[in-house]
């Protein structure tokens, strides 16, 4: 199975407690272990828009009226 960085920097993350509660996350974890599919079509997609919304944060008084 072939992973691309930004799902194994994620998965990592998820596993070594950084989100929360590893076990928490264990079904997740499992379904990306068993159907990588589930993510990756629109896994670049989400990130982008993750740096959007990052970026969009940073103007606190902006996001607070949005």
């Amino acid at each position: 199975m072939f992973l691309a960085a930004d799902h194994l920097q994620v998965r990592d993350e998820i596993q070594k407690g950084t989100f929360g509660e590893p076990d928490v996350f264990g079904s997740l974890i499992g379904a990306l272990k068993v159907d990588w599919y589930l993510i990756s079509d629109d896994f670049g997609s989400y990130l982008d828009a993750q740096k959007l919304v990052d970026e969009a944060y940073k103007d606190k008084d902006s996001w607070a009226e949005k």
